[in-house]
């Protein structure tokens, strides 16, 4: 390698050069790998065009390997490197970086190893195993057993490794959290400032809008689940000035993930932030008004889109007139088949500004106390709503994009899981077949109380929030769970009162004696391993005794307790075998205890010796009765 002048290279220059081509090279790599990815995706291996881009993946392979001696390919968020430089991301290769970074995210890949010697045949296994696993359904050992996968099919020149979670990633995040919190603290203090500005008609400070927003799109691009986060620790007080800024969020957030340039997103986050400024002219008697506003009232709230309109045309320091924002402020409530609010007098079509803030727009205040909603809707709730109800005005294109963005469970969310631990929803599951399965970050801190600001743990940090989800109802066998409404027996007994002071119990899991014509699914003593076998034996019992009862022509059946006693005799000898028995379950944190220490929850016996039971037992054990329940 020459200098200009004849002269040695400098370190820098040698380096400037080794980047430049890795940087070339290495995105010619990717781009070959993704037509690989999408060929062997829809043809067969056998088609000429994946035989074509296995050829152009080889020959590249081995062109960087040729300079290079090893190729490795590290994900770090959400960059690409190829041997420690960075890939540039425009829009010419969005799509195949951002496709190849699922497919290795989805595998659980964190770095792939190419070393010289690798050759067509072990490059078409590696990619056809990777198409093969990202398909799957996560879980913890995938990446072992695509490691083992590639080892059986003789790659012996491709390694994957997991990611690095290394100690500066998890400083350097700290530091982003910490600057989004401060990005979150100056708009809402900017946004104060100008709507207050507005409503006593003194001039607004545009500029300081400009960078808040700017901001604001600075920090999704780098770290957007750090700032997105932020918009679940919503202010009862400051709704008008924090709904401003957690709309103006989604929907920079928003636009990027339908590819909108990085000006377009300046522009949806300036026009995001003054959506609701016509509303600096309503009333504040009508705007903060509780319960439902008069037809009069209504008029005015109804009059704040086009207020918007001239709020804007008269706002200094824009530099032009924002014509974008004055149509987002206009539209933002039409619904995209025109039945909302202002009446169009003309067919038109909603910018796709309009349509993305209508959504954010939708969605924060749905999930936001206000003073005519002081119960905020679950997140899942709206989004469902969104999505099914076509009468809500929303673009389903655009709905679906957010659903993927924010995942069912928004980030910052606050969740108890099966095992009684505290999780935060740390980001959206980037398998959008799984997105009701969040990525969570365990709080390994035990908890000392759940309060209304949300749940302290022991070490008297509080973690703040507005929705608490149960994953799996934990106490599943405390009076009031099951069942969660009272049924009382033919003696007066309440079933509920009577678990809990004799024992739960049931005979085969359906019915009780003293309970006529009451069957259950999943009772006492009948659950556990197999779900399927239960119910089918479970339905086959009852459907049993109902055919029963209707060919003697009897309007009541109830079990014999004896045949009852006889039953649940047989299922505690068993549980006493059960490792739920043993003495280091005694003490342990689970459901499948209930409060006496009983398993009452599983069945004792394998799902064959149910089927043979409950399908081909005689109803002996049954009593028919002309009597009602």
């Amino acid at each position: 390698m020459t200098a200009p002048g004849g002269r040695r290279p400098s370190m820098i220059e040698t380096v400037q050069t080794t980047d430049g081509f890795l940087r070339h090279a290495g995105r010619d790599f990717l781009v070959v790998l993704y037509t690989a990815f999408r060929s062997l995706k829809l043809y067969p291996i056998e088609n000429a065009q994946v035989q074509k881009a296995l050829d152009d993946l080889a020959a590249t392979t081995k062109q960087l390997l040729d300079v290079e001696r090893e190729l490795e390919i590290r994900l770090q968020g959400e960059f690409i490197f190829v041997n420690s430089t960075r890939l540039r991301l425009d829009l010419d290769n969005y799509a195949s970086f951002s496709h190849i970074l699922n497919v290795l995210q989805q595998c659980g890949i964190g770095a792939v190893r190419l070393d010289e010697g690798v050759d067509r045949r072990q490059l078409q296994v590696f990619v056809s195993l990777l198409l093969s696993y990202a398909a799957k359904e996560a879980n913890p050992n995938k990446l072992f057993e695509l490691s083992q996968k590639l080892v059986d099919g003789g790659v012996s020149f491709i390694t994957v490794e997991p990611p690095l979670e290394q100690e500066e990633d998890v400083e350097e995040e700290e530091r982003q959290k910490e600057a989004a919190k401060r990005t979150y603290a100056r708009s809402v203090a900017v946004t104060k400032e100008v709507i207050n500005s507005i409503r006593m008609g003194r001039t607004a400070n545009v500029k300081k809008v400009k960078r808040a927003v700017q901001a604001i799109v600075d920090q999704v691009l780098n770290n957007e689940s750090s700032l997105v986060g932020l918009t679940t620790l919503r202010d009862y007080d400051e709704y008008t000035f924090t709904h401003s800024v957690n709309v103006c969020i989604f929907s920079v957030a928003l636009g990027r993930k339908l590819g909108l340039t990085k000006l377009q997103l300046y522009d949806v986050g300036m026009a995001a932030l003054f959506h609701d400024v016509g509303k600096s002219r309503v009333p504040l008697e009508v705007l903060n008004k509780e319960g439902g506003l008069t037809e009069e009232e209504w008029r005015i709230m109804q009059a704040h889109p086009w207020l918007g309109v001239l709020t804007l045309f008269g706002l200094r320091g824009y530099g032009e007139i924002p014509y974008r924002g004055m149509v987002v402020a206009y539209e933002h409530h039409m619904k995209i088949d025109l039945t909302g609010y202002p009446k169009s007098i003309r067919p038109r079509l909603l910018s796709i500004y309009s349509k993305v803030i209508a959504v954010a727009d939708g969605f924060d205040a749905a999930t936001s106390r206000r003073v005519y909603q002081t119960t905020p809707i679950q997140p899942d709730a709206v989004l469902k709503e969104m999505w099914e109800n076509p009468r809500r005005g929303y673009d389903p294109v655009v709905v679906k994009a957010f659903i993927n963005l924010i995942g069912i469970y928004p980030v910052g969310t606050c969740v108890i899981l099966d095992t009684y631990e505290v999780a935060l929803v740390h980001n959206a599951n980037p398998d959008v077949a799984h997105v009701h399965r969040p990525v969570v970050r365990l709080v390994t801190t035990p908890i000392a109380r759940v309060c209304e600001q949300g749940i302290a743990t022991q070490d008297g940090t509080l973690h703040a929030a507005d929705t608490l989800i149960l994953a799996t109802g934990f106490l599943t066998t405390e009076r009031g769970n099951a069942p969660s409404f009272e049924v009382v027996g033919s003696e007066g007994t309440e079933l509920g009162q009577l678990w809990e002071e004799r024992g739960r119990q049931s005979y085969a899991g359906v019915s009780l004696p003293e309970f006529p014509n009451f069957f259950l699914t999943a009772g006492p003593y009948s659950g556990g391993f197999n779900w399927f076998t239960m119910l089918d034996a479970h339905l086959t019992h009852i459907m049993a005794c109902i055919d029963a009862a209707r060919d003697r022509g009897a309007k009541r059946v109830e079990v014999e307790r004896r045949a009852h006693e006889r039953y649940m005799r047989h299922m505690l000898e068993r549980a006493d075998g059960t490792v739920f028995k043993d003495a280091a379950c005694a003490t342990s944190n689970s459901y499948y205890l209930d409060r006496r220490g009983e398993a009452s929850l599983p069945f004792p016996h394998t799902p064959w010796w149910r089927v043979v039971r409950e399908r081909w037992q005689g109803i002996g054990d049954y009593r028919f009765g002309a009597g009602t329940a």
